[in-house]
């Protein structure tokens, strides 16, 4: 892996706004600087990206709320690196108040210019993306390529397997597991087809034994079956036989069923044939009497006839009447119409008269005034000649006091203007002055929040040297526990020692079996003791060490909570400084404004207070005074003008209407004469009833013919009487015809019910003696159904045994073909068999191959001495030539 970029955002003690670290720019770098400075935090960041893992306070499962700046919610980095000439970038977020995590992946591609997602469905799946591109997870990568403060010895503190795993990981021997792994698979999948195809051959021989058994039963099913069919034809003979008779004495049921129903129903006939004659009999003698009655019923409706026919004459005779009557109205009607009319047309002519002579005498009173109506209509005129000359006089003195007001207003507005600015002025003063008099007030408040972030400043790197502290602290404590497990697992096995020397009572060592006599015994067991008692003392050494760190990490633990507790105000405290700083430098902006204005503020008073302002205006309005008073305009005398036209202004209206009256006299009187020439021929047609003449000669005709119709009311009464009174023989008339056509339908009917009657019951009787017969032949038929249920069960015994029979046969000729089959199938599975134990055999050997214990243990062990010539000129040059390693 080559790092290529690194950008931060709120790590550690990197905030907002860092700019990223480009790593090719230098082949080769060191970092360098105080505790807490950040140094750490680089290599952090950086497997943090890759890992998400990092350094973390003791307790912490995860490193993500350590790693955050302080006073941050959110954390940010992200790493560019190249492997195998192939470019990635990696980003992972985390945020403290949702708890979210997020992790990218990107390879970039030069063709397209741009970086292509290789993100994972999930953080777990998108890790092991980036581990199988490292080829190392993050233990490998501290234990070989990092040391961690504290944690030099990493490597050497592993176990032989685990140290073994990371030089296979470094060496890339990855690809030689999956080999492995992939043999063992195919191996398994191998040894599982063989042991299958073995099953397989013993069941094949398994089922070719019961061959000779299968043949021989085969036989003797077959004689067994030709025996039951024989059997089987001689039931199914005799059953068709009874079948066929059952089926005739059903047949014959069925008959006697029917005639059952038959008589049943021809029962009922008779009886309702005996009802229907007895009721048309009765009918007959009602229909009977009737006819009896034929001459009094014919009399009465000929008379009947005559009274309806005079009836139909008279009524016609009537309507003629009623609508002579009506056009009579109508005509009567039309002539008061038109002599209304007339009526109305004299009254009209008579209201015209009566208006005419009123315009006369109206126009009569205006003609004797014409004089003095005159007189004050010139008056009139005169004065109103005046009165347009003095308000031209008038116009031209409000145009000229008008723009003597406008040009007052606008001396007025601009003074306003003036007043206006000077007041803006003054509050400008008044505000610059109060923010100058801050000025002091905010220098000691910015000096003072100055100190506390300087204060807090230390804080935060005394919290960064104190995380790093805790670090050195945890690295410590787990050296401490680890030696002193090991401390205690040497204890343990010496005791052991120990307890197999105390038990043994043999002249040989029960570790080495080498020869041991008593004083060797003593001298070994002395020395066993020894070195229990100095592991005992560095335990217990260890332990109060331990304890010491604990206390102190607690304890530092404890100043960096109470410090990040106060860095969290460090925020707050840099924007109250802020704030404070732009106050101050508002209030200073403040005092030096505050003297130009307070000038110019001098200056416009003066201006105001002596007039010096709209000159121009001024000069105008001077003019304007001169002109208004050249022009001589005098008010009284328009407003004396004025009243005398009102008091005058009623002959101007008299004058119009003496004209109108002239002409209307002379209209007037000439109206009048024609007026009382209509109303005269008007008078004349209503006294002679000229009107409505055709109306007139086509009514005395209608009432000629009203007279001439000689319509009898009277009589045409009676003859409704006596027709009302014969009506219900011409009912009766009607019924006699029916009766008569009805009496000779009944009488045929009365015959034809008699015959069926007497059918109907000679046919009953028949059927009597057919259903006696019938159930005679009946009697048999239970015998004959019981000897059909026997043969049935019979017949279906031995079909069922037949059928089980075949069953087997067929069961049995299949096995024999299954076994014929399983003969030619057998060969081709040992075939196959041996094929796979061979196949199993070479994955087993490929296998341990590609194991560990194979070519890559061959491959390890190649490569130490490599490794360690390496390592031993790295230390000869760091240490010069002080250090060396050997690997064992």
């Amino acid at each position: 892996m080559v790092p290529l970029k690194l950008r931060l955002r709120n790590f550690m003690s990197y905030g907002e706004g860092v700019p990223p670290l480009d790593f090719t720019e230098f082949d080769l770098a060191c970092l360098s600087g105080q505790n807490g400075h950040g140094k750490s935090a680089l290599l952090d960041a950086i497997t943090w990206a890759l890992w998400g893992e990092a350094r973390k306070a003791r307790g912490r499962t995860s490193p993500d709320d350590d790693i955050l700046h302080i006073g941050a919610n959110e954390v940010e980095v992200e790493f560019e690196f190249e492997v195998e000439d192939r470019r990635y970038r990696v980003l992972r977020r985390y945020s403290r108040r949702s708890r979210r995590k997020t992790l990218e992946l990107h390879l970039y591609s030069p063709d397209e210019d741009r970086w292509l997602p290789l993100t994972g469905q999930s953080i777990r799946e998108t890790q092991q993306k980036i581990n199988s591109i490292l080829h190392m997870d993050y233990e490998t990568f501290v234990a070989t390529s990092l040391i961690l403060q504290g944690r030099a010895d990493e490597f050497t503190r592993k176990t032989p397997a685990e140290r073994k795993e990371i030089l296979a990981s470094i060496l890339g021997l990855d690809h030689y597991d999956e080999l492995s792994e992939l043999a063992r698979q195919h191996q398994k999948v191998r040894s599982d087809e063989a042991q299958f195809k073995e099953r397989e051959l013993n069941q094949i021989d398994e089922t070719l034994k019961a061959l000779p058994d299968l043949l021989k039963r085969r036989e003797q099913l077959k004689e067994a079956l030709a025996n039951i069919e024989k059997s089987l034809r001689a039931v199914v003979d005799e059953l068709n036989e009874k079948r066929s008779q059952l089926a005739r004495l059903n047949e014959l049921e069925r008959q006697h069923k029917s005639m059952v129903e038959e008589m049943k129903k021809l029962r009922s006939d008779l009886q309702d044939l005996k009802a229907q004659y007895e009721e048309m009999l009765k009918r007959y003698q009602e229909l009977k009497k009737l006819i009896d009655r034929a001459d009094e019923i014919e009399s009465n409706y000929r008379r009947y006839q005559e009274l309806q026919k005079r009836d139909e004459e008279l009524t016609a005779m009537l309507q003629k009447l009623r609508e002579l009557e009506k056009e009579k109205r109508r005509l009567e009607q039309a002539i008061e119409r038109a002599k209304t009319e007339l009526e109305l047309m004299l009254t009209k002519l008579q209201e015209q008269r009566e208006a005419h002579l009123k315009d006369i005498d109206e126009a009569k009173r205006f003609t004797e005034r014409r004089e003095e109506i005159e007189r004050g209509y010139n008056e009139l005129q005169s004065l109103r000649s005046r009165e347009a000359s003095l308000e031209e006089l008038r116009k031209k003195h409000l145009q000229l006091y008008e723009h003597l007001l406008q040009l007052e207003n606008q001396i007025e507005r601009e003074r306003q203007k003036l007043e206006e600015r000077l007041n803006a002025l003054s509050e400008q003063a008044s505000e610059l002055e109060a923010k100058a008099s801050t000025a002091g007030k905010l220098e000691e408040e910015a000096k003072r929040l100055r100190e506390e972030i300087e204060r807090l400043r230390k804080l935060v790197e005394e919290a960064d040297s104190l995380r790093a502290k805790i670090g050195q602290y945890e690295g410590r404590l787990r050296e401490l526990s680890v030696k002193c497990e090991q401390a205690k697992v040497e204890v343990e096995e010496t005791a052991e020692k120990l307890r197999l020397l105390a038990q043994s009572k043999e002249p040989r060592c029960p570790l080495c079996k080498s020869p041991l006599d008593e004083h060797s015994r003593e001298l070994l067991e002395h020395e066993f003791d020894e070195f229990v008692k100095e592991r005992q003392r560095l335990i217990e050494e260890l332990s109060k060490e331990r304890k010491q760190l604990e206390q102190e990490r607690t304890k530092a633990e404890a100043q960096l909570k109470s410090i990040l507790k106060e860095v969290e105000l460090l925020d707050g405290v840099q924007r109250e400084l802020a704030n404070v700083e732009a106050r101050l430098m508002e209030a200073r902006n403040a005092e030096e404004k505050l003297g130009k204005v307070m000038e110019a503020y001098n200056e416009l008073k003066r201006r105001i207070e002596a007039g010096e302002f709209a000159t121009e205006l001024r000069e105008q309005l001077k003019a304007v005074e001169e002109q208004l008073s050249a022009l001589g305009y005098d008010e009284k005398e328009h407003e004396q003008v004025k009243r005398e036209i009102e008091k005058k202004r009623s002959f101007e209206v008299e004058w119009e209407q003496l004209k109108q009256a002239e002409a209307k006299l002379v209209e007037a009187e000439s109206k009048l004469k024609q007026v009382e020439d209509e109303v005269s021929k008007v008078q004349s047609r209503l006294t002679s009833r000229d009107y409505a003449h055709e109306e007139q000669k086509r009514l005395k005709e209608v009432e000629f013919h009203i007279s001439e119709l000689g319509y009898d009311e009277e009589e045409h009464k009676r003859v409704r009487e006596e027709k009302t009174a014969l009506e219900e023989y011409a009912k009766l008339n009607e019924r006699l015809k029916q009766a008569r056509e009805e009496a000779e339908n009944l009488k045929v009917q009365l015959g034809r019910q008699y015959r069926m009657f007497n059918e109907g019951l000679k046919r009953y009787e028949e059927l009597k003696t057919n259903i006696k017969a019938v159930e005679e032949e009946l009697s048999a038929k239970p015998s004959v159904e019981s000897r059909i249920s026997e043969l049935e069960r019979e017949h279906k015994k031995l079909d069922g045994k037949r059928s089980q029979l075949q069953l087997e046969i067929g069961d049995v000729e299949g096995r024999i073909r299954e076994c014929e089959e399983l003969k030619q199938k057998r060969n081709k599975v040992e075939e196959e068999l041996k094929l796979l134990r061979y196949e199993e055999q070479l994955y087993s050997i490929l296998a341990r191959a590609f194991g560990k214990d194979g070519i890559q243990a061959l491959i390890i062990e190649n490569a130490i001495p490599e490794i360690e010539r390496e390592a031993n000129s790295i230390l000869s040059k760091l240490t010069h030539g002080r250090a060396h390693v050997s690997f064992e």
